[in-house]
């Protein structure tokens, strides 16, 4: 009798007729990412337990520091560790959720890729040669840098006009990661060479 497969709902029913809440308004969300690099950005999602109709978000160290909505993007430009906020309105309740030093910023370093490639250096990884080709035959290599992760440059290289195909011995390279910067008139591009 008191574990009828009706009780839950006949409870539910019996207490909302006496104006208790049976399903309170509650939100929490979650990030895109928690661990990011400075001038990175991270997408917010709310999930809610009523029908919020006001978000009110709060992004300590984030830009912009507070939004209005339910799928903020923030932008976060300053190294630390910050503590996003989300309060939630439906009618006159409302509910509140933070996440303690949820997202964290670092100076990252690195290479960055670039979205346009002037050449392309092959084979990759490398042992004793590595060609550099244009994609381009209208650009010309006017000259060719290689540096290691350091920022020492160990070769650089004048490149004659009508060179197309360069040709660079790598054998005198220790294994490792570098940089390879070819310029040209206008462009300039940059690709992570590897060398076992």
């Amino acid at each position: 009798m008191f574990e009828s497969p009706g009780r839950p709902e006949l409870m539910r029913r019996y207490l909302e007729f006496l104006g208790y809440k049976t399903a309170p308004l509650s939100v929490v969300f979650t990030a895109s990412s928690t661990k990011i690099c400075k001038g990175a950005t991270v997408s917010f999602e709310p999930v809610c337990n009523g029908s919020p109709t006001s978000y009110q978000w709060s992004f300590e160290g984030g830009t912009p520091a507070s939004w209005e909505g339910p799928l903020p993007v923030i932008l976060y430009e300053t190294t630390g560790t910050f503590s996003p906020s989300l309060t939630v309105t439906e009618g006159t309740d409302s509910n509140t959720f933070s996440l303690t030093d949820l997202i964290t910023v670092d100076n990252c370093i690195g290479i960055p890729e670039l979205a346009v490639q002037y050449f392309r250096l092959f084979p990759n990884p490398a042992t004793d040669l590595v060609y550099i080709e244009l994609f381009n035959a209208n650009n010309q290599i006017s000259e060719v840098t290689i540096a290691d992760l350091q920022g020492r440059i160990l070769m650089q290289k004048t490149v004659p006009e009508d060179d197309l195909r360069l040709t660079i011995p790598t054998n005198r390279f220790a294994p490792g990661i570098y940089l390879v910067v070819a310029k040209g008139e206008g462009w300039s591009g940059s690709a992570k060479l590897v060398i076992y």
